[in-house]
């Protein structure tokens, strides 16, 4: 023989109840996708805001990188002027020494030679002067 099984089919309280639980479980997820969907916006807002510093400071740094660029050139270019200038200078000063030093040894002879005449006439005077005889 055969059997057949008979499906029990729940009572309407238990059918109520489960489109109850399903009706809530159906709030909650719409819930839970609407605080996803502005989490998912406030995060994208603030990308934004991050994207528009990155550039601002990405422009400034550029400009930075330009402003120092010139001036090493500037500063090079001077550096080379510098240079030139300062052999100039040395080799001034180089070719005056020589002149410079014999200028200084005639000036140093002839106040020498001032002070031994000047002494020779001046002792005896000052002797008498200062009683030192």
């Amino acid at each position: 023989m055969r059997s057949i099984s008979f499906i029990s089919f729940p009572s309407s309280v238990d059918i109520f109840t489960i489109f109850d639980e399903l009706k809530k479980s159906r709030e909650s997820l719409d819930i839970k996708v609407e605080r996803a969907v502005n989490s998912l916006k406030e995060a994208s807002g603030l990308i934004s805001e991050l994207e528009v510093d990155l550039k601002e400071r990405s422009e400034k740094i550029k400009i930075l990188k330009d402003e120092i660029d010139r001036y090493s050139k500037v500063a090079e270019v001077e550096e080379d002027k510098a240079r030139v200038i300062l052999t100039e200078i040395q080799t001034a000063l180089n070719k005056g020494k020589n002149i410079e030093r014999w200028i200084a040894f005639g000036i140093n002879l002839i106040s020498g030679i001032i002070f031994f005449i000047l002494g020779i006439f001046a002792g005896p005077i000052l002797s008498k002067w200062l009683n030192l005889n």
